[in-house]
Order: structure tokens, then C-alpha cells, then sequence
């Protein structure tokens, strides 16, 4: 009797009649040691897997990245942070197992994406093995092939490539093995002890991530086809897994749902999203041949359940199961159970349950992964069904080509994953009416204009709203800051944070304003919301807090409050029960503009919490806003010797050490913060400057060109681009002026020549290649405008000495000419 899920079934042949070597695929022949083959086999697939994944190893963090799971998920920094993953509510999803990977690494190398990504490559080729192995056990005859397509084929670059969804791997990778162990259990003198592992295994599947609940179903399916007289089911295994289903899928679900927080992620009625099933599962289909339509977002559908053609797909999947079950006599059972596992692991994602995923579309790259497999052993067990003696050799063939061009294309598309301005640019690409993208291209770049694309697209989008939001904070446009929040208010679902935040910020903005009593009206307004439950609070305490200092600040400005004493009392007996709170409110006065009161209550938590670095960072920076430039040196060098990889404390450290001339010092934290973090605007801009204050302006001008790749169309630093390769020694030969000269040129269409330090960036770029005459001119716009500007009378002077200098370098090669003229 055969094991897995090829033993003889009663009314049909054996399935596998034919003997297969391992060793005689992929050029493996010459082995004839059965465990020394077996060993080289699954070596070569990690080999394969860091081979085709190594360009990402110099990939940033990406998205979810960011705001969910690493770069600003606080619990990483906490000790406690695996005790709560697994028994507390804080996280945003229950994905225990997967956070506690994350907060493992995080101890090590912080904010750093290096070791994140050759752990999530490593894991994919230990996942590859798996498969292997288990194929192996269920007698497939091409195993080494079809797991050597798992670790290769473009559809998986994404689940690897993307930090964030070790989740799919880890829970692909413990499904996997689960499986394993179950294949094994068939062996009647250890059955218990398989069963037993592979429910434990597959526990952690689902603590990795919930998506495989319906694999029990699969299990139950294979239970059914292939029972033999012999074999008793495992009923209480078979029960335990539907439990683990019933437990992990409802705290999934509850998780998503207070992640959704009542956002309609579809817009679709039932049965829209009933008909879309059949889409997606035909989507994948064409994924698999059609690698070059690869995306990281794609369009959503418009399933209309009115049209005929609407049913076409669904009505497609029910033929095909229908006739591999027919006909299972004629092509044996596999096709049959790989297109029933195929079709039950792909359920969770295909629409019924709600994902917030679907707010940008029906579908992802990384939502095959777990049921990848089954379409490679479908077309291959179509194939050999044919029962001809070239069969096999063909369907070896096709593995090895398929590897080798698979291989060659996801080793491309790894590269886009490798920034995040990479998969938006792609991303709009091949999907320009992709809201998303225009959005965070356009949060990434700093370009408002592509934010405003994407609500011309999607006009009721409230992330879009934020970004412009946060944008008009920036520049301090607080009025603008304030229209746009009440949007993002008006637009984000009622019981989401986002409503919160949205309430908090217009009052910040209102206090800035000095609109003391219309923040009054706000906060009025913000707890009553709370109170009717129009928003929910991580943790209520946090919400106290903030409610308060909001009262106090609104309060500093002159509103018609209680007295201030009274305030202020109120929020220091809630901050003698909770200490803590008073890094908290620190953050509020600071977001108000009350600097002074941040920096005291930032003091009051360092002499509460001394060995956490947020209160020395914070008391750093608001003593560097108000021009205390030595407490803000001292403080921000105690937060940095209490975490020396917090990307802002060394930004910030850089800073006032190039203020109080410790050049080397700046330089190093710079440095340090560029190797750490992802690659940000702001920071490769101020160690350009950094390395010109050291004397290096090769790098300098190398750290500007990188901040550049992020924000392409910055004025300011384009003409100090511009003026460094036209100005300084180090550069003199002609490719560097033609760069010069473009920068230039490109910092002046962008202010439409308005400024006259861009303009004179253009003169010495001019003058940097001779052509004097055209830099004479540009120099005489300069003067006029800079005279226009009210500039200060010594930079006039300046300017005009370079006029003067330009001139007369022009005369002397009018001079020269007319030397060359006469005989």
C-alpha cells in the first residue's frame, strides 16, 4: 500500500505505476547515495532562493513596513513586547509568532533591513524544502522540480521581497511541515507521535498567520478519497485542527474587523462578492503563465451579477472541478485533489471574508503563496494522465526551463522592491488610475500635485486628506492644515482612530493659531465623539492624557477656561497615578507649539523614566527649537548612549553637533542614521551638507543625488547641487558641468525664476562650462531679483563681485579670440 495521497484506490490502478529515480533530474545522476542526494537537493534550493533574492538585501523597508509592523511599531521596542504580542490586544493584528520574529531582530539590528530580508530568504528556501520533502513522501515524481518553481517563480517575489509578509512565509512554511508530519503519520507504529507534532505545527501556522484555516478541510478531503480498510481516520486530530481553525480564524477576523474599524473594503454586495471568487481564483491561474503583468497593486473589478458575463468565471471553476472529478477514473485522482486543495487554501482570500487589503484591490501577489504549489502539480499531473512514454522526460524538461526563466525574472523583479518609490512608480506603470500609489509616491516625494491626482481618481480616499493634511503642518500653513482634517474627519469611518487623530490635530492647529476659545469648542465637540463612541482609543489612559493636555494648552492661549491652576492641576493628578504620561504630554504641547512646557514635562519624565532614551530625545529637540543649542547637545547624547539606532535621535544629534562645530561627531551620526534607516529625504540632504563641512564633496554631492532619487524635484537642494559641481576644485571634468547645468537649470523651472539663489546657482554653472556671456546675464536676473527680495546688502555686494568676475573672465576671452584673428 502506497502512503499520502497516492495509495491504490479500489475501483482504479495505482496512480504511480512507473519506478522514479530522483536522481535522474536536473543533472543529479552521478549521485547514487539516496541521503547524500536528498541533502544536495535541499541546499541547492536555499542556494536557489539566495541567488535569485540577494539584489533585495540591499532593500529599504516598504510600506506596512513602516506604519504596522516594524520602523513605528513601538511593542518592538518593548521588553514586554512578546508577552503582549500573544495574551494582549495592543497589536494591530494576531500575528503572534510573526511579531515576536520581528521583535527578535529588532534587538539586534533595530531599524536596519538587512537581516529582516535574509531571514525572510533563508525562510523561503527552508520552505522550498519542505515541499520537497513533502511531495517526496506523497511519491510525486517530479518533487524536486515543482518545489525548485515554489522557490523560484515571480509570483512568491513579493511574499519574500516584502518584509511584512514573513507572515505568509512562516505560516506557509509550519503548514507545510504540518502536512509532513501528517503524510508520515501513515506509518502505523508512530502515527500518535506525527499526528501530534503536525497539530502542534500546525498551531503555529495559524500563530504566524490565520489564512490556512480551511487546510483541515483539505486533510478531511484526503481522508475521504484515499481511506483504506486498514486505516482507521484520525478523528481526534482531524477535530483538534478544525478547533485551531474555529479559535485562530475568529481572533483573525476580530483583529481585521477592529483594523477596518466598519470601512466597506469592498463595496460589494454579497452576491458581487460571491461571483468574485471565481475572478480571482482565474486571476491566479493566468499569474502563473503571465509573469510579465506582475504588479503590486492591481485594479479592482467591477462584478456586476446583472450580466451573464459576470458568472462566467465562478461557472468556469464549477465545470472544471466537476469533470476532474469525472473523470478521476481516466486521469487518476491527483488532478482532482490538487485542484480541490488549490481551491479550498485559496478560500479565505478570495473575497467572502473581509481583508483591509481589498480597499485597493481584489487580489496580491503574496495571497497565492500558501497555494502556490497545487497549480504546478495540477499541469503536471495533466500532463503524465496522458500516459505516454515521453511524458515524463517532457514534464522534466519543462521544470528545468521553467526554473531557469522563473528564476531570471524574479532576480529582475526583486529590484523593485528594493525602495518603496520603486513598486509605486511600477505599481502606476501598469495601473495609473491607482489611487494608492499617486498617494504614497506623492507622501514619499514630497509632491502635493500627486497626492491631488489620486483624489481627482478617488475623491472620498480620507488617507489622501492626511497626507495633504500633514503636508500643509509641515510648512506651517495652519489654517489649510485645519480644512483638510475636517475632510479626513468627515471622510474616515466612524470607530476607527483615524477620527481621533483627525479631532486631536485640527484643535493643535487651532491652538497655534492662538484660537484658544475655538479650541475649546473643538475639544467640546472631540468629548462628546468619544463619549457616543464615534471613535475607539488604544488605551484609554493614553486618551486621558492627551484630552488634558489638549485643556491645558488651549488654556495657555487664552481661552475662556478655568483658570489655568486649575487645568493644570487636573493634569498633574492624573500624571501622579500615571507617570509616564509625561512623555505623552510633552508630545501634545510640542505638536501645539508650547515648546517651553514640552521641554519642562519632557524634564519631568527623564527624572521618572532616566533610562528611557524618548524623554532625552524629546527634551533635545525642544531644547534645540528654543535655541538652547548646549542642554539640546547633552540631551540628545544621553538618548544616544541609551539607544544608539533610533534613526531621529541620531538625525537630531547630527544636527546640533555640526552647531557646536564637532564636525566628525555630526558626520558619524549621520552616517550611522543613513546605514540604518530607510532612505530619507531630510537625512541624506543634512549629510551632504555634513560631508562639505568635513571637506568631502565627492560624498557630499553622492548623499545629495540619493536624497534627489526621493524627492527629485527639491529646489534647494538641486541648486546646492548645482553650485558645489560647478564651484568646487574637485570637480573638473565636462560631464560633471553638463550635471550641472541641468540641475541648475531644473531648480529654476521649478521656482518659474523667481529666485535669485537658484539663478545664481545657474550663472556659476554657466560660467563652470565659459559660456560667460549667457552667465552675465543670468547674473544681472540674479542682482535685480535679489534686490527685489530685500536681501541683505553684503550678499548684493557678493553677487555683484561675481558679476564683476564673470565680466571680465568674458573680456578676456573676447580678447583671446581677437588675438587668434590677427595675422
Amino acid at each position: 500500500m502506497q502512503h499520502g495521497w497516492a495509495p491504490k484506490m479500489a475501483s482504479s490502478q495505482a496512480i504511480n505505476k512507473r519506478k522514479w529515480s530522483p536522481a535522474s533530474f536536473i543533472g543529479f545522476a552521478w549521485f547514487t547515495d539516496r541521503l547524500a542526494l536528498d541533502l544536495l537537493k535541499c541546499a541547492s534550493l536555499v542556494l536557489l532562493a539566495f541567488c535569485i533574492y540577494f539584489p533585495c538585501f540591499r532593500g529599504e523597508f516598504i510600506w506596512d513596513d513602516i506604519d504596522i509592523y516594524i520602523v513605528e511599531n513601538e511593542l518592538l521596542k518593548d521588553p514586554q513586547g512578546p508577552y503582549k504580542f500573544w495574551f494582549t490586544l495592543e497589536p494591530v493584528d494576531y500575528y503572534p509568532l510573526t511579531y515576536t520574529t520581528f521583535w527578535l531582530e529588532y534587538q539586534f539590528v533595530g531599524e536596519s533591513p538587512l537581516l529582516y530580508h535574509i531571514n525572510n530568504t533563508w525562510l523561503h528556501g527552508l520552505t522550498g524544502v519542505i515541499v520537497f520533502l513533502l511531495l517526496r513522501r506523497l511519491h510525486e515524481p517530479l518533487a524536486f522540480g515543482i518545489a525548485a518553481i515554489f522557490v523560484a517563480h515571480p509570483l512568491q517575489v513579493e511574499s519574500v521581497a516584502w518584509i511584512c509578509q514573513r507572515k505568509t512565509i512562516l505560516s506557509s512554511f509550519f503548514a507545510a511541515w504540518s502536512m509532513l508530519s501528517y503524510a508520515k503519520s501513515f506509518d502505523p507504529q508512530r502515527a500518535s507521535r506525527h499526528l501530534i507534532w503536525s497539530c502542534f505545527l500546525f498551531a503555529l501556522s495559524l500563530a504566524a498567520k490565520p489564512t490556512l484555516i480551511t487546510l483541515p478541510v483539505a486533510v478531511l478531503v484526503n481522508e475521504y478519497f484515499l481511506r483504506t480498510s486498514s486505516r482507521k481516520p484520525p478523528i481526534i486530530y482531524i477535530a483538534s485542527m478544525f478547533a485551531l481553525s474555529l479559535i485562530f480564524g475568529a481572533v483573525g477576523v476580530a483583529y481585521q474587523q477592529k483594523l477596518i474599524g466598519g470601512i466597506d473594503v469592498r463595496e460589494q454586495g454579497f452576491l458581487a462578492r460571491f461571483l468574485c471568487q471565481g475572478w480571482a481564483i482565474w486571476f491566479y491561474v493566468r499569474q502563473f503563465f503571465s509573469v510579465g503583468t506582475l504588479s503590486f497593486v492591481y485594479p479592482r473589478w467591477h462584478v456586476n451579477p446583472a450580466l451573464p458575463t459576470a458568472w462566467l468565471p465562478l461557472l468556469a471553476v464549477a465545470i472544471v472541478s466537476y469533470l476532474l472529478f469525472r473523470w478521476r477514473d481516466r486521469l487518476g485522482l491527483r488532478p482532482f485533489l490538487f485542484w480541490a486543495y488549490f481551491l479550498i487554501t485559496m478560500f479565505p482570500i478570495l473575497g467572502m471574508v473581509d481583508v483591509f487589503f481589498w480597499r485597493y484591490s481584489y487580489v496580491g501577489d503574496h495571497y497565492i503563496y500558501q497555494s502556490f504549489v497545487a497549480l504546478p502539480l495540477l499541469i503536471f499531473s495533466l500532463v503524465e494522465a496522458v500516459k505516454r512514454p515521453w511524458c515524463r522526460q517532457f514534464c522534466q524538461t519543462v521544470a528545468f526551463i521553467g526554473v531557469i526563466v522563473f528564476s531570471v525574472v524574479s532576480h529582475e523583479r526583486t529590484k523593485v522592491y528594493q525602495t518603496e518609490i520603486g513598486i509605486w512608480k511600477e505599481t502606476l506603470e501598469k495601473n495609473p488610475n491607482t489611487s494608492l500609489a499617486w498617494t504614497n509616491l506623492g507622501a514619499l516625494t514630497g509632491s502635493m500635485s500627486l497626492v491631488r491626482k489620486s483624489l481627482e481618481i478617488s475623491p472620498d480616499i480620507f488617507e489622501s486628506w492626511e497626507v495633504l493634511a500633514e503636508d500643509s503642518m509641515k510648512h506651517q500653513r495652519w489654517d489649510e492644515a485645519i480644512q483638510y482634517y475636517r475632510r479626513v474627519g468627515e471622510l474616515a469611518p466612524e470607530g476607527t482612530g483615524n477620527v481621533n487623530w483627525a479631532i486631536e490635530k485640527q484643535v493643535a492647529c487651532l491652538i497655534r493659531l492662538g484660537r484658544g476659545a475655538d479650541a475649546v469648542v473643538a475639544l467640546d465637540d472631540f468629548l462628546l465623539a468619544y463619549n457616543r463612541g464615534a471613535f475607539r482609543v488604544r488605551s484609554p489612559q493614553t486618551f486621558q492624557i492627551r484630552f488634558a493636555a489638549l485643556r491645558v494648552a488651549a488654556s495657555a492661549v487664552g481661552a475662556n477656561l478655568e483658570t489655568d491652576e486649575t487645568i493644570n492641576r487636573e493634569l498633574k493628578s492624573i500624571l501622579s497615578q500615571q507617570p509616564d504620561g509625561y512623555l505623552t504630554a510633552g508630545k501634545v504641547f510640542d505638536e501645539c507649539g508650547l515648546i517651553g512646557r514640552a521641554a519642562d514635562y519632557y524634564a519631568a519624565y527623564t527624572k521618572v523614566a532616566p533610562t528611557d532614551p524618548q524623554g532625552f530625545a524629546g527634551l533635545g529637540q525642544a531644547r534645540l527649537s528654543l535655541g538652547d543649542v548646549k542642554s539640546a547637545y547633552n540631551a540628545l547624547k544621553k538618548a544616544y548612549h541609551l539607544d544608539d539606532r533610533n534613526i531621529e535621535t541620531l538625525t537630531n544629534l547630527g544636527v546640533v553637533s555640526m552647531m557646536v562645530g564637532d564636525k566628525v561627531g555630526g558626520l558619524k551620526a549621520f552616517e550611522t542614521a543613513a546605514t540604518e534607516s530607510r532612505p530619507d529625504f531630510g537625512l541624506f540632504s543634512n549629510l551632504g551638507l555634513a560631508y562639505l563641512s568635513n571637506d568631502r564633496p565627492a560624498d557630499a554631492a553622492s548623499a545629495w543625488k540619493r536624497a534627489l532619487t526621493i524627492q527629485p524635484d527639491n529646489i534647494d537642494t538641486l541648486r546646492d547641487l548645482a553650485w558645489l559641481l560647478s564651484t568646487d576644485p574637485y570637480f573638473t571634468d565636462r560631464s560633471t558641468s553638463k550635471d550641472a547645468l541641468a540641475y541648475a537649470q531644473r531648480a529654476c523651472e521649478l521656482s518659474r525664476y523667481g529666485r535669485y539663489d537658484c539663478l545664481d546657482a545657474l550663472a556659476a554653472a554657466l560660467a563652470n562650462r565659459n559660456e560667460f556671456e549667457k552667465a552675465c546675464d543670468a547674473m544681472q536676473q540674479t542682482i535685480v531679483l535679489a534686490k527685489q527680495s530685500d536681501a541683505n546688502p553684503e550678499r548684493i555686494r557678493t553677487l555683484e563681485q561675481r558679476l564683476t568676475q564673470y565680466s571680465a573672465k568674458l573680456q578676456l576671452m573676447k580678447s583671446e579670440d581677437n588675438g587668434e584673428k590677427t595675422p
